[in-house]
């Protein structure tokens, strides 16, 4: 099986739709974060979106993500930093 299909990509030959992966984004610049969120919307993945690290963990918390996309230079909690806290909560 295809790391594309093991992920529940949709098979666009039949039109048979699968589950996508969540991707949580995290940017602290909204253009950024608007323009990966557009893109992955219009591959079907599904998304969530969080300016910050104190956003990008109370998104976890509240919804399954599969994949997060973390800046690493952010105001306030840093992407390392905000890496820690996740893995922490998600081993």
């Amino acid at each position: 099986m295809s790391e594309h299909a093991r992920l529940g990509a949709s098979n666009r030959t039949t039109g048979e739709d699968s589950t996508m992966p969540t991707v949580l984004i995290v940017d602290d610049e909204q253009d950024i974060r608007q323009t990966v969120d557009m893109i992955l919307r219009y591959e079907k993945f599904e998304t969530r979106t969080a300016a910050n690290g104190e956003e990008a963990l109370e998104a976890l918390d509240a919804v399954g993500v599969d994949i997060v996309l973390l800046d690493v230079k952010m105001p306030g909690m840093d992407g390392l930093e905000t890496l820690q806290q996740i893995r922490k909560r998600q081993p």
